[in-house]
């Protein structure tokens, strides 16, 4: 920091953790990379409507590392909102999670 006055303390935090753990995804690529009908794979680019089994898969990657790595919020959707509803509503139809 005191080589870059203008540098400010979250700057110099993010940068940090970009050279120690590599690229950390700004905000816009975050937001981006979540669609109604899919989500961007940050690792290749390709986009999937489940992500978990795909980092797994591909780079052997747990939901916690992929967001540590790309410096991801907690709440990081792994499967796109969509398909999450339509899941959600065929659950609830059928009396998933109620008591017989």
């Amino acid at each position: 920091m005191a080589s870059n006055p203008k540098l400010t303390m979250a700057a110099a935090v993010a940068q940090a953790r970009t050279m120690l753990l590599g690229h950390v995804a700004s905000d816009a690529e975050i937001a981006k990379s979540v669609r109604p009908d899919k989500i961007q794979c940050l690792e290749d680019g390709t986009w999937h409507t489940m992500l978990r089994r795909y980092i797994k898969r591909k780079y052997n990657l747990t939901p916690e590392q992929y967001r540590e790595k790309w410096g991801l919020p907690h709440d990081y959707p792994f499967v796109a909102p969509n398909y999450a509803a339509t899941r959600s509503k065929i659950a609830k139809k059928s009396g998933f999670g109620k008591k017989k």
